[in-house]
């Protein structure tokens, strides 16, 4: 995590790193993971429009209703 809260799973959805999103998972990552302002990589990858991340991250049991507080 860095000083803002972030893991590298955010930078990768934010950049659109389909790839390492899903290492990350498949590692043990949960996909609903969020930062300190309870923001999901669903909501960075959608932010960014990095759709083929969040075309990822369906499939991989994210929680599509999750909301930040």
């Amino acid at each position: 995590m860095n000083k803002v809260g972030r893991y590298a799973m955010h930078f990768a959805a934010k950049i659109g790193d389909k790839d390492k999103v899903l290492e990350l998972i498949h590692r043990g990552m949960s996909p609903d993971i969020c930062d300190r302002r309870n923001y999901t990589l669903l909501y960075w990858a959608a932010l960014y429009r990095r759709f083929e991340v969040v075309e990822c991250l369906i499939p991989n049991n994210c929680d599509m209703n999750l909301q930040a507080e």
